[in-house]
């Protein structure tokens, strides 16, 4: 296993991702993750609310409509997609690191969890 730092994880974003941007919860709500194997908590993160899913999902539809995933070929779709599995793969240890504390899952699951993640890039 690859050396992977348990004890401190720096987690750079932890708003809602929409409309191209990080931004946090419309009414600065967040909430506490915890690693239940020792209730340590990890970070805290956006509480989305209703008007938070209704900016995403009209930022979605605007997306759509504006054709930026229909419009190129699908050569550039597929590009677009190796380039986030190549991204996936390239932080498949500390993704996966993370996947197991989120979860609270022992680190000897550790290498099963990684190679999920890359399958399914």
């Amino acid at each position: 296993m690859p050396d992977v730092v348990l004890t401190d994880i720096d987690i750079a974003r932890t708003e809602a991702f929409i409309d191209g941007d990080f931004l946090a919860a419309y009414d600065g709500q967040t909430f506490e993750t915890i690693d239940p194997s020792t209730g340590r908590t990890l970070t805290a993160v956006s509480a989305c609310n209703a008007a938070d899913v209704d900016a995403a999902v009209s930022a979605a539809r605007r997306s759509v409509k504006a054709g930026s995933w229909s419009r190129p070929l699908p050569a550039q779709r597929r590009a677009t997609l190796v380039r986030f599995a190549d991204l996936l793969e390239s932080d498949g240890d500390e993704l996966a690191a993370l996947d197991c504390i989120d979860a609270g899952q022992p680190i000897d699951q550790y290498t099963e969890t990684k190679t999920v993640w890359i399958s399914c890039s």
